[in-house]
């Protein structure tokens, strides 16, 4: 089968990407569809990523970039974001995106690569969100005021944050860029996100400075980390 002719390029594809071609020039129908779809993934043609979703086998998109496709329009933000970005200490495997679709927000998945590699996919709605960033990952203050406004404004862990504040490189983060960022959340969370870094630097939990906005890393820019198009 052409699968290549049909897709026109793209490097993840659903199912329904397959059907929508093949059944407007009337040469499959559904049934016949995932039968070959699975065929080709047992020659080795096509991998499987996850329920209803494919790529090339000889050509697979790393997974942040199938992650945004599939919960499209999405950008991979938060803990994975400063962990690809080299702000957090952590490796986290875990990719959360952020979405404007909200009947998405409840609807977790995992993607398979080969070797038994796993990647649990975290899909948070957030209304407004920056549609500039959509397929991207995040820069790192957007990515940290997604955090802590998420993490801890709208989901409570405030222990948890406290903990990982202690794992962030917070001379790598522009605090002016971050505090204006935190007060201009879509979320509405920023402002007590304020409140509880400042507690910390009180704390002596972290040393950002006497207040956000007073350390700018010298040559930082402010710039998302963009992703090779995946569809």
């Amino acid at each position: 089968m052409e699968f290549k002719r049909a897709l026109e390029g793209r490097r993840v594809f659903s199912l329904q990407d397959l059907a929508t071609h093949f059944g407007a020039v009337g040469r499959l129908n559904p049934r016949s569809l995932r039968v070959i779809t699975h065929r080709a993934v047992r020659e080795g043609i096509l991998w499987r990523l996850c329920k209803g979703w494919y790529a090339f086998a000889g050509d697979l998109p790393d997974p942040d970039e199938v992650a945004v496709t599939v919960a499209w329009p999405a950008y991979v933000s938060m803990e994975r974001a400063l962990s690809l970005e080299g702000v957090l200490s952590q490796g986290i495997h875990t990719i959360t995106i952020m979405t404007p679709r909200a009947w998405r927000s409840k609807r977790p998945f995992t993607l398979e690569y080969p070797g038994g590699a796993r990647y649990p996919v975290e899909v948070r709605s957030l209304k407004r969100a920056p549609t500039d960033l959509f397929g991207k990952v995040a820069p790192t203050e957007i990515a940290l005021a997604d955090l802590f406004c998420v993490r801890g404004g709208i989901e409570g862990k405030w222990s948890y944050l406290r903990q990982l504040a202690g794992d962030i490189y917070w001379d790598e983060v522009d605090l002016e860029e971050l505090a204006q960022r935190l007060r201009n959340h879509p979320s509405g969370r920023g402002e007590s996100v304020l409140r509880f870094l400042g507690e910390l630097e009180r704390r002596g939990i972290v040393q950002i400075g006497p207040s956000l906005g007073l350390k700018t890393p010298k040559g930082r820019k402010f710039t998302p980390r963009t992703l090779q198009p995946a569809a």
